[in-house]
């Protein structure tokens, strides 16, 4: 799963700051809920601290891999 995890840090790091600065949309990265994950959302869109990475409101877009999604070799997102 690091591998994953270590793919997504890069695209964060490579597109957080264009995507924040001409969308204003924040790049979260991280692991919870058995899986590893990229998360795309304006702050203004939910009520959540803006650290944590899992949401309990608000609408995003993620992309995440979990153990069944590697052995798949395919990724799940949602909106």
């Amino acid at each position: 799963m690091q591998t994953y995890l270590s793919i997504f840090n890069d695209i964060k790091a490579a597109r957080a700051p264009s995507f924040k600065g001409q969308y204003g949309l924040d790049i979260k990265t991280g692991e919870g809920m058995g899986a590893v994950m990229i998360k795309a959302l304006k702050p203004k869109w939910t009520t959540d601290p803006q650290h944590e990475l899992l949401n309990s409101n608000g609408l995003f877009f993620s992309v995440w891999v979990d153990a069944e999604c590697a052995v798949q070799g395919i990724a799940r997102f949602n909106l």
